[in-house]
């Protein structure tokens, strides 16, 4: 399905529009204006039911507490563009208990011990990838920026060759959370193995323009994606045995970011 291309899709794109040139990031509203969207697409016909029917059935099509919340705030941003329209038209105004019952039901955070993450890595350095040699470094040198530099998973994707310094043993960080511009310093260790990547990568022919992505997909001849990279990460996990081959048992791939990094970003 595309985006936006629900009866709704225009008052959507227009609000997610608007609230980024009001400076708001707006990348998490988004996707949830997005997966209700996909839900209305296929029903043209519901187009003069009321919102507050259509987000009911969208909340009963997966009766969760956190699909009760996404379906509240979804209806408090839609009703807040129609009401810009038409001011007769009421914004929805959520439920504070909706809320507190959603968030009791996040995942506590995962701390990793020093042995699990030694042995994350060697486990990335064997990765199965017969068909992409380079993609076992790719993942360790991944693995070792989340967890030794505190990068999320889109930092490491939007991570390109023009961020990484490596005679000052730093790397910049654009458009980070909050819009900060972060240079961070690399740790000898880090530093190496960043370089050894880079050396690699080069053999296997990657594009040095330094506008390219860090990580290279030698089969796809392109960067990986943000999902590319958040998939290999959870691979990766699995494969060194600290995530059961199905279920959200064991660490996320966010877990692996050190407490200390969340905790400045908060400052």
């Amino acid at each position: 399905m595309n985006r936006f291309r629900s009866f709704l899709g225009r008052v959507m794109r227009e609000h997610v529009v608007q609230m980024r040139s009001l400076g708001y990031r707006y990348d998490v509203n988004e996707r949830m204006l997005l997966r209700f969207d996909r839900f209305l697409q296929p029903h043209p016909s519901w187009t003069r039911v009321p919102l507050s029917t259509l987000l009911t059935r969208w909340a009963e099509s997966k009766p969760t507490p956190h699909r009760l919340y996404e379906a509240q705030d979804v209806g408090r941003m839609i009703s807040t563009a129609l009401h810009r329209r038409d001011p007769s038209v009421a914004i929805i105004v959520g439920s504070p208990d909706v809320r507190r019952r959603a968030r009791q039901q996040y995942r506590r955070p995962y701390v990793c011990t020093d042995e699990e993450i030694r042995r994350l890595l060697r486990a990335a350095l064997r990765f199965p990838s017969p068909l992409a040699p380079l993609r076992p470094l790719c993942l360790y040198t991944m693995l070792t920026l989340a967890y030794c530099v505190g990068l999320r998973v889109g930092e490491v994707a939007a991570l390109k060759l023009r961020n990484v310094d490596l005679q000052g043993g730093a790397i910049e960080i654009e458009g980070a959370k909050f819009f900060k511009h972060r240079r961070l310093p690399l740790a000898p260790g880090v530093l190496t193995a960043l370089r050894q990547y880079l050396i690699a990568r080069q053999r296997a022919g990657a594009s040095l323009n330094p506008e390219c992505g860090v990580f290279w997909n030698a089969r796809r001849g392109a960067p990986y994606s943000n999902g590319g990279v958040k998939v290999l990460m959870a691979q990766a996990l699995r494969y060194a045995g600290l995530k059961a081959a199905r279920g959200k048992a064991g660490p996320r791939v966010h877990d692996l970011r050190p407490l200390s990094s969340k905790l400045a970003e908060r400052r």
